[in-house]
């Protein structure tokens, strides 16, 4: 459980909020990396979901070995997701490390799903971000950050085998917040953030942190058996996971 007690806070917050930070640039739709790597090319194709030449990107990336989901492009086994004109988010494609950004006002207005990908990231970062839902699905690992204000409806961790939540935004994570069968770890930091229902009473594992002033503070987590703390779900002494 020293997982989550040690990096709880790193891949809770810090992470999650610069996996848009990338060394390299990659135009939409496709898995080149643009010339001069630093600055970014992404422009008013990135915000649409589609490259200038409409969808010939997308076709170009399946062509290239990038799925056409990936509409931010790839990097080795990584893929990128910006929602689609329509502000739609597909799922990430299986066996994918996949990364789905949400981070303008409003955006990823359908529900927002890891799918079969290795390892799944979602960024909820603009207000009111993600409003249709969040599910982790059978993603092996699964971060999620509800950061923006209002950010984040309905979570669930599904079956990953770790999921990895962070309600920082205030009024984030404000409908049910769920855990799957693996090991969980959730803080809910911002004000009167997650005052849903929360569970991870099926987890292996589960860490689950109220801080004063969220909206969970006064509503006690549905822990596993033993892992009632005075803030939430401590794993410490009822961890069982494989």
């Amino acid at each position: 459980m020293t997982f989550f007690l040690q990096r709880r806070r790193v891949l809770g917050v810090a992470a999650l909020l610069c996996v848009a930070c990338s060394p390299r640039a990659y135009t939409v739709g496709d898995n080149r990396a643009v010339d001069g790597g630093g600055g970014s090319s992404l422009g008013s194709g990135a915000e649409s979901g589609t490259d200038s030449g409409g969808s010939a990107g997308s076709e170009d990336a399946g062509a290239a070995g990038c799925p056409p989901a990936c509409t931010r492009g790839c990097t080795a086994a990584g893929c990128e997701i910006d929602p689609a004109a329509d502000g739609s988010v597909g799922p990430c494609p299986a066996g994918f490390d996949c990364i789905v950004h949400c981070e303008r006002d409003g955006s990823c207005t359908s529900p927002v799903r890891c799918g079969k990908a290795r390892s799944c990231t979602l960024n909820c970062t603009g207000q009111n971000s993600c409003l249709a839902g969040l599910s982790c699905d059978q993603a092996e690992s699964c971060s999620i950050a509800c950061a923006g204000t209002g950010a984040c409806s309905e979570l669930t961790c599904g079956d990953a085998k770790h999921c990895i939540v962070a309600c920082v935004g205030a009024h984030s994570c404000a409908a049910s917040v769920s855990c799957g069968s693996g090991a969980c770890s959730i803080d809910c930091e911002g004000t009167l953030a997650c005052q849903g229902a929360l569970t991870c009473a099926a987890a292996c594992a589960c860490d689950w942190h109220c801080l004063p002033g969220s909206g969970c503070a006064s509503i006690a987590p549905a822990c596993p058996g033993g892992c009632e703390a005075s803030d939430g779900c401590s794993s410490a002494a009822c961890g069982h996971c494989p």
